[in-house]
């Protein structure tokens, strides 16, 4: 069974933030990402990973890359304006 490793990455999300010398309000402002949701995922809070953990299992057991799905996105989450960074590719099940 997969399970995403939240200790780790809350840790690795937390080391990146201050690699680059952010303070959660300005990666907020930068990633458009509450302050909460960081400081949640930066503390490895369940709530912050459940569905996260879930679609990443997922992608994992189809054989997807999730990041080639993160999408840019005109401000204030205007899903309307949505830019691939990299088009999704065609993807299958392995053996099909």
């Amino acid at each position: 069974m997969l399970r995403l490793d939240r200790i780790a990455l809350g840790q690795a999300l937390a080391g990146g933030r201050a690699r680059w010398r952010l303070t959660v309000r300005e990666a907020a402002e930068l990633t458009g990402v509450s302050s909460a949701t960081i400081s949640r995922a930066e503390r490895a809070s369940e709530d912050a990973y459940q569905a996260a953990q879930s679609v990443l299992v997922l992608c994992a057991v189809y054989g997807l890359d999730p990041l080639a799905f993160l999408v840019e996105c005109g401000g204030e989450g205007a899903v309307g304006d949505m830019i691939h960074v990299q088009p999704p590719m065609k993807q299958t099940l392995a053996g099909g």
